[in-house]
């Protein structure tokens, strides 16, 4: 009760001035010191001798909760670098340095939730959290010669191998899910203008939601093509006379925008298409060509990928805490049956689906309506594949959850109701996915296109060239507000009525 009552508290507290949301960054960076300089001073201590003062003094900031960011940030990073494994061929050496660094690791998560624990010893706000959890560093201290990598403390959470004691705090959990749905703040007085309320409407919520969007988009697509291909022409150039129309434009510009968005199996699995298109230049993929295969392929892929506990996916789209361990806790299941099990039967399952396609090999399922066109046979396969993989997967589903352990009814906190291990998994998957989606300025595809092209060039081109043009930012800035503000607004006033409205229509 004490968890809901806290994560309810921390959901519904608003600061003095609901009208300066914004998901700028705290910072900016530059302005503070490098992770790296500290972690060189600290890991020339002993570790059980390593003290706050130890990392903070020497360096000046703003207040104290951005110390206690920038002291969780070394730490986490020199943990980091502990648990790292270099090759040697001194085996005996290699495994006496495990262990030391093993009991160097216990020492510093033991310290971390130490400083958080003194953090938390008096009243801190949602402001202050977020600012411990949220301001950024940068990661060398040769920044101004390109090198501009940031961290912050939530990064290093939503790594797989992050400390559980601080995850699993339950104000952490409960800042992490605020910062979803309203994004991160900033109180500056200065700022408090119609741009700074016109960002704020771009929440991580709305972000995800435009790039699940546009994977739908895709789906659609791809699905139409799949079963209304395209016709080979009255021609004697037959296939090479086809022209490319808006679907198949679509089709290619999507996948090419999703594949350099980030390396996930949806967006990897989705450069099938482009492939596909490629490989049947200088036509167009049908039924008869090889290259159609890849079609196949993506169309059966794709929507797999949108139900796994990763970005983009329906379950982000619902509370977090209630969605995700069962998605954690099936998708676990299943790989560790599903996936042994398919590499055993391999051979027998492709022989199975070889002799399908022979017995398939004449058309069935006749269309009723004699002036359309029937879906090409492959598509049929396709789909009745997709159908089986999807019955076998509920019904393994349903199996998984009969026979695992019972959600544990006296625990109060969700994340926990199947197993504290499930928990912690879905924990970080959730940081992992608000830490992706709470950064500036984000282009979800297709927008990363123009941004490439319009912003990330030029930057390329200066940064190689040794110059830096804070023009680039304000362009940044200004194409963001022109082509993924007025979707990222529509979106919100859609379907999340923004707080700060809420607020002005009250008053």
């Amino acid at each position: 009760m004490t968890k809901q009552l806290l994560n309810r508290d921390v959901m519904d507290s608003d600061e003095n001035t609901p009208l300066l949301s914004s998901n700028a960054p705290f910072g900016p960076a530059a302005q503070f010191p490098s992770i790296h300089v500290a972690s060189r001073h600290v890991a020339a201590l002993d570790v059980n001798q390593i003290r706050f003062e130890d990392i903070v003094n020497g360096f000046v900031f703003e207040d104290h909760p951005t110390q206690v960011s920038f002291a969780l940030a070394v730490l986490l990073h020199l943990r980091k670098k502990k648990k790292e494994i270099h090759p040697s061929d001194d085996l005996y050496g290699l495994w006496l340095a495990h262990k030391a660094n093993l009991r160097d690791v216990d020492t510093l998560e033991n310290l971390l939730t130490d400083i958080w624990t003194l953090f938390l010893a008096e009243y801190r706000s949602v402001r202050d959290i977020q600012t411990a959890l949220w301001t950024s560093f940068l990661v060398q201290d040769d920044g101004e010669n390109g090198n501009m990598d940031t961290r912050r403390v939530v990064d290093f959470l939503a790594e797989p191998d992050s400390p559980d004691s601080l995850l699993s705090h339950p104000l952490i959990s409960a800042v992490i899910e605020r910062v979803w749905i309203h994004g991160t703040k900033n109180e500056d007085p200065r700022i408090a203008g119609l741009l700074t309320r016109y960002d704020a409407l771009s929440t991580p919520r709305a972000i995800h939601f435009i790039d699940w969007l546009a994977h739908i988009t895709f789906l659609v697509f791809l699905f139409h093509y799949l079963l209304y291909p395209i016709e080979q022409p009255h021609t004697s150039g037959g296939w090479s006379w086809y022209q490319y129309g808006p679907r198949e434009v679509s089709l290619v510009l999507l996948a090419l925008s999703f594949g350099i968005h980030s390396r996930s199996f949806v967006n990897i699995s989705a450069l099938l298409v482009p492939i596909s298109f490629l490989t049947s230049l200088p036509s167009a993929p049908h039924p008869e060509s090889f290259s159609f295969i890849f079609l196949q392929w993506a169309a059966f892929l794709q929507p797999l990928g949108l139900n796994f506990p990763h970005p983009p996916s329906h379950l982000f789209l619902f509370q977090h805490r209630r969605s995700l361990p069962l998605a954690v806790l099936i998708n676990r299941a299943l790989s560790r049956i599903l996936y042994p099990v398919s590499l055993f039967f391999f051979p027998l399952l492709l022989l199975a689906t070889y002799l399908l396609s022979l017995s398939l090999a004449d058309a069935f399922l006749r269309n009723s309506f004699q002036d359309v066109m029937p879906p090409p046979l492959e598509t049929r396969f396709t789909f009745l594949c997709f159908f089986v993989t999807v019955l076998v997967l509920l019904l393994a589903s349903i199996s998984v959850l009969a026979i695992s352990t019972s959600p544990a009814h006296n625990s109060v906190d969700l994340w926990d109701r199947y197993s504290t291990d499930v928990g912690r998994s879905a924990r970080k998957i959730s940081a992992n996915v608000v830490s992706s989606y709470s950064t500036s300025y984000i282009f979800p595809p297709p927008f990363n296109l123009i941004h490439i092209v319009v912003v990330w060039i030029p930057r390329k081109v200066a940064t190689l060239s040794g110059y830096h043009y804070p023009i680039l930012e304000i362009l940044e800035r200004v194409v963001w507000r022109i082509f993924v503000g007025p979707l990222t607004a529509f979106v919100a006033f859609l379907l999340w009525r923004p707080r700060w409205l809420s607020r002005t229509a009250s008053l």
